[in-house]
């Protein structure tokens, strides 16, 4: 994987302004780009009336740069107002990503604790999401479009977890829980699961789930 970050400097009044305006534009078509695994802003005041401002993106490899940026990765992608706001020139660096970097424990108990958005820039573009019982999900939109219906249905249920117990080595991880999910009704149902992932170069790209109720103790 390959970080991008590109850094300018603006004034600092303008800093909540200019933010919006790089979330719109640049940081957007980012996120819109296949391959791009995370895009974020971070801006830090320097004390002199100027801040910093960083667009930070993470990328699966050169090809995919070369979908936003085009042939020439190195060259500086600029929209319309940005002239506006920046003072001086800015400027773009890239990094080699080390798939060490990735904690395969953390990533595991972010999905399997439903914290799904932690989880999504290590899903590979065609990771399988193999539902015991269920259907199988093929590709990363289809994952994360099944865990944002997830997410949609526990929106006022109260989740609570009575086991919560994560093994892992280098390249896998399981996740074996009871929750135990509240209704706002006060209806109660008792779930035990256990997740298992597979990486691969820090990459998740198999994900197998076994699930089954529970009478509530």
């Amino acid at each position: 994987m390959i970080a991008r970050i590109w850094r300018g400097v603006i004034r600092a009044d303008a800093t909540a302004e200019y933010v919006r305006y790089v979330d719109e534009t640049g940081v957007a078509e980012y996120r819109r780009t296949p391959g791009n695994r995370a895009a974020e802003i971070l801006t830090r005041d320097l004390g002199d009336g100027t801040a910093e401002i960083l667009a930070f993106s993470i990328w699966d490899g050169w090809e995919d740069i070369r979908r936003f940026a085009g042939d020439d990765v190195e060259a500086i992608v600029l929209y319309p107002e940005d002239e506006r706001y920046l003072l001086g020139d800015s400027s773009l660096t890239h990094y080699d990503v080390s798939s060490q970097t990735t904690d395969i424990r953390a990533v595991a108990n972010a999905f399997s604790g439903h914290r799904f958005t932690d989880a999504y820039p290590f899903l590979a573009e065609d990771v399988v999401w193999n539902i015991m019982g269920g259907e199988a999900l093929h590709g990363r939109d289809a994952v994360i479009a099944a865990c944002e219906s997830t997410l949609a249905g526990l929106t006022a249920t109260t989740t609570e977890h009575t086991r919560f117990v994560t093994v892992a080595d280098a390249g896998r991880a399981a996740v074996d829980t009871i929750a135990r999910y509240t209704a706002a009704d006060g209806s109660t149902t008792v779930v035990a699961s256990c997740d298992i992932y597979e990486f691969n170069d820090g990459i998740l790209t198999t994900i197998t789930s076994y699930a089954a109720e529970l009478p509530d103790a």
